[in-house]
């Protein structure tokens, strides 16, 4: 959707994971877009992107350019996967989590993913028949094969734990809105 609403819980995912797991090297694989790259500006992430688009909310034409995209998006995946030798890749949801957990499942790699809403995005429920693991952060029913779900809650930057701490040793007075 271009608001980065994917990719914040799997920024607190992979700083915890830095914290926890001494060399632990990260990689997010994503687009082009300066969303994307801004984002991430800042951490200590290894970036990559392959070249997609959507699928959902298009109209023909531009479904159909999508889908002629997408074997060359995985082969690029491929690549990046082969070059960097990930343990796991876990994938946060939208159009580029496809292709990436396709090549890093024919590579044999280890994959899950994690889906932050109440009703799943059409990337997880596509890709959730090829993956290890499902996370979700909300309990209740979902079309993800059972045997596969974890309820982990959801990823949340420290920043924004700060931030939640901060208010609530500040001005019990004031009335904030988000």
């Amino acid at each position: 959707g271009g608001t980065g609403g994917h990719l914040f819980p799997g920024i607190a995912l992979a700083t915890g994971l830095q914290q926890k797991v001494a060399d632990c090297m990260v990689m997010f694989i994503g687009t082009r877009r300066q969303l994307d790259r801004q984002t991430l500006a800042g951490y200590r992430f290894q970036r990559a992107s392959i070249s997609c688009t959507g699928l959902k909310g298009m109209g023909i034409g531009s479904r159909l350019r999508s889908l002629a995209t997408l074997p060359g998006a995985v082969l690029e995946a491929r690549e990046i996967i082969k070059d960097f030798g990930p343990d796991l890749v876990f994938g946060v949801g939208g159009y580029v989590t496809g292709p990436v957990l396709l090549a890093a499942k024919l590579q044999s790699v280890p994959t899950c993913i994690h889906e932050q809403n109440s009703v799943p995005g059409l990337a997880n429920r596509l890709i959730s028949r090829f993956v290890d693991k499902v996370f979700v952060s909300i309990p209740g029913e979902y079309s993800f094969p059972a045997q596969k779900i974890v309820v982990a809650g959801n990823p949340v930057r420290e920043e924004i734990i700060a931030a939640a701490q901060e208010k609530e040793r500040g001005d019990k007075d004031r009335l904030t809105v988000l």
